[in-house]
């Protein structure tokens, strides 16, 4: 086979891929056999984005799916075999467009991309659009670009957001029951424990429940924070000092005045041992700036400004109050 008809058949195996991953019964079977596919070839990457790009380009608005696959993550993968051609040698250029006109008729979604962090692990990533995005610890956050639209969806964690507007292609960020669409800004999103916090440092947002109209929305406005928890109506905007929603970019976290049952589930999400805190000292109150440089940091700050000893166990690390 020469070098052309070896490219139109590895186009060919692109667009059923993408057809088979977006396929209402697709299985782990299947994305697990396209995670090989992909990793078994730089030329197999390189098909699949193409032919992801054409899809983009044919399409309108979709709902976001949730099965998803970063391909970056593969391209940047050594390569260790390569596996053979699992189809018939059919015609592959017209495979590849037919397979492509099914995908423009049927209309079929986008698989969003998929970035996560792991405890104590933060991520900058850049989109295609220019707009940069810095995960937190602890973070899982789905995005979808379309012709009309810039979809994300903050499954749990934290994210800052420096957003390059465009208002014929507008970016929202769905948290939960809440929708946040940018108007020109850059802001801090946290999800965690059903609980939400938007921070704005430039710029505005608007914040709209699912299940509530358009014209209820709440605006946001630069030096501003909302929160809100999930399954209860309003949310709450307090004006604030913003650089304490960044701290996290600094490797630190700042708490004022808050109960260390409260801190201490923030600071889970950066502990490889969760801590677990006694009724006792969890009602202590805590103003600190602390290090998140590992557990052991965190759990030698906290000793030393509360009256507190830690005791780690296998699967934990208990804080109980120093008698």
């Amino acid at each position: 086979m020469d070098a052309t008809q070896d490219r139109l058949e590895i186009e060919a195996e692109a667009a059923q891929w993408l057809v088979r991953i977006n396929a209402p019964d697709v299985s782990e079977a299947d994305i697990v056999a396209l995670t090989e596919w992909l990793e078994a070839s730089d030329a197999h990457v390189s098909a699949f984005d193409t032919a992801e790009r054409i899809w983009q380009q044919a399409e309108d608005m979709a709902p976001p799916v949730a099965d998803v696959i970063d391909i970056g993550a593969y391209a940047a993968r050594p390569k260790t075999r390569s596996l053979p051609s699992r189809w018939p040698m059919w015609s592959a250029a017209g495979l590849a467009a037919a397979t492509i006109a099914a995908l423009i008729f049927v209309g079929l979604p986008k698989p969003a991309t998929l970035y996560e962090t792991q405890k104590g692990e933060q991520r900058d990533i850049t989109l295609a659009d220019g707009t940069r995005l810095h995960l937190n610890s602890a973070t899982r956050l789905a995005v979808r670009l379309q012709p009309g639209a810039r979809r994300l969806t903050l499954e749990d964690g934290e994210v800052a957001l420096e957003v390059v507007h465009d208002p014929k292609r507008p970016l929202s960020l769905q948290a939960g029951d809440q929708t946040i669409t940018d108007i020109g800004t850059e802001f801090v999103v946290l999800r965690h424990g059903g609980d939400l916090r938007v921070t704005v440092r430039e710029g505005e947002v608007a914040m709209n429940s699912l299940s509530a109209p358009a014209a209820s929305r709440t605006t946001l406005q630069a030096g501003q924070q909302a929160t809100h928890t999930q399954g209860h109506d309003g949310v709450t905007v307090t004006s604030v000092d913003t650089k304490a929603a960044y701290m996290w970019q600094t490797g630190r976290a700042i708490y004022r005045d808050q109960a260390l049952s409260e801190v201490v589930s923030d600071l889970n999400r950066y502990m490889k041992k969760p801590l677990v805190v006694d009724a006792r000292s969890g009602q202590l109150k805590v103003s600190a700036v602390l290090k998140l440089e590992s557990d052991a940091a965190i759990v030698n700050a906290l000793e030393a400004f509360l009256p507190v000893d830690a005791q780690e166990l296998p699967d934990r690390i208990e804080l109980h109050y120093r008698k």
